[in-house]
């Protein structure tokens, strides 16, 4: 499979000074980056381009979101893969729950946007994730299902456009003050899961080099008991990547389990 990812979610937070002062810190930590991670920073729609322009490599700048059902521009507001491509932005973050269970998107909606972002040579990070009573009840696999079958049926005849995918898993019964952490091993269940759900939807390739991250309040004092599990790929942080030392140490988690190992 490709480099560990690690991606950094900054949703709503920041005002541009606050961001400005942000990249300044990334930017102190830039050469420390492991060569054999790939670090996606997400800021909001509004920081995006000041982010773009200052934050250096190996850093890579993506949206956390985009718009394209329907005819070009006639949705006051929105911002289409073919805009954010125009704009050089490589990346785009669909499908995360806020989107999904705050803001009503659908999974038919989501896979339509993740059609339409890879057509634009984009690369996008997509999340799935279960609620609280759909793991309690035991549906939380076909729940993830449902929501990665549009996705197949959108991205039919395109094999390659997985390739540009990485899959996140989100429990949002483990996400805030007071939720009952998942375990590493409950992570690994349903990434293997997942990732045997494409194989036997999609292909054995697309499968086997399909990148599948971990995003469920990712912390520095956790990041190390995930690593090692055989189909977790790296993270999705939202806290920890607003703090520039928080995020390296993600970053290289890898290998301080390997040293703490030792």
């Amino acid at each position: 499979r490709q480099r560990f990812f690690i991606g950094g979610n900054w949703k709503c937070a920041g005002s541009r000074a606050s961001i400005v002062a942000l990249v300044e810190e990334l930017n102190g930590i830039a050469s420390q980056i492991p060569s054999d991670v790939e670090v996606v920073i997400f800021p909001s729609m509004l920081h995006l381009d000041l982010v773009s322009r200052t934050l250096h490599p190996p850093f890579v700048v993506g949206a956390q979101n985009c718009w394209d059902v329907g005819p070009l521009g006639d949705y006051t507001g929105c911002v289409t893969a073919r805009m954010l491509a125009d704009y050089r932005v490589s990346w785009v973050l669909l499908g995360h729950s806020d989107r999904r269970n705050m803001l009503g998107e659908s999974s038919k909606l989501i896979a339509d946007k993740c059609a339409a972002a890879l057509k634009e040579g984009m690369n996008v990070n997509l999340t799935v994730g279960e609620t609280e009573e759909q793991r309690a009840s035991g549906e939380h696999l076909a729940a993830l299902e449902a929501q990665m079958a549009p996705v197949v049926q959108a991205l039919a005849g395109d094999a390659d456009g997985w390739q540009r995918i990485v899959l996140a898993y989100e429990p949002v019964w483990a996400i805030g003050n007071g939720a009952t952490p998942c375990t590493p091993m409950q992570a690994q269940e349903v990434h293997s899961h997942l990732r045997e759900f494409v194989r036997t939807q999609v292909s054995e390739g697309a499968a086997s080099g399909l990148r599948i991250v971990y995003t469920g309040s990712v912390s520095t004092s956790n990041c190390t008991s995930f690593v090692g599990q055989a189909d977790i790929d790296g993270f999705v942080c939202g806290r920890a990547s607003l703090v520039a030392n928080d995020l390296l140490q993600i970053c290289r988690c890898k290998e301080n389990r390997g040293m703490h190992a030792e």
